[in-house]
């Protein structure tokens, strides 16, 4: 299995804490609500 590095920067605002659960396999999810006020169309995949 090939491992990679996936980047993404996300500007706003916390909703609430954030909580950090614990797999059996020993990795780790992280899940978090976030608000912006800016959003983005792609309008080539706009028909």
């Amino acid at each position: 299995m090939a491992f990679g590095l996936n980047r993404a920067e996300l500007i706003g605002r916390l909703g609430a804490d954030v909580t950090v659960n614990h797999l059996q396999s020993g990795g780790r999810v992280a899940n978090l609500s976030i608000a912006t006020d800016e959003s983005y169309i792609d309008a080539s995949r706009v028909s």
